[in-house]
């Protein structure tokens, strides 16, 4: 695989695995970041689980890529995760406002690979 936030950006559904339990979401990239979010919010199960665990794996046809995920609290960083839903997703005017409003806005948790040592990546890139 090329790389997370490219599989992240350019696959339009994705699926998680935490807790032993799949679960097929969308995610993004935004500022060269990864990004997930529940659309029904904090009452949603996988969302729970992966708050409680603090890791998933996304499971792609390369195999799973371990994540470690962290809440994200501020509002420009998630304004900024609303545009990238609002221009990945633009084409679902179904489901886009579940994803862009208040209850999922309060889940937007940040994805980072964990490396085969199972220690994160320096963000220089050196080891």
């Amino acid at each position: 695989m090329a790389s997370l936030l490219a599989y992240l950006r350019d696959t339009d559904t994705v699926l998680i695995e935490a807790g032993h339990h799949r679960t097929p979401i969308w995610a993004v990239e935004a500022d060269g970041a990864g990004y997930i979010r529940s659309s029904h919010g904090t009452a949603s199960a996988w969302y729970r689980r992966v708050s409680a665990e603090g890791r998933l794996s996304f499971v792609t046809p390369d195999g799973p890529v371990p994540v470690t995920v962290s809440l994200v609290e501020d509002d420009a960083t998630r304004d900024a995760v609303d545009r990238a839903y609002e221009a990945k997703y633009g084409d679902q005017p179904r489901f886009l406002p579940l994803l862009v409003g208040p209850p999922a806005r309060a889940t937007t948790m940040r994805v980072v690979p964990v490396s085969p040592a199972g220690l994160v990546p320096p963000a220089d890139g050196s080891r």
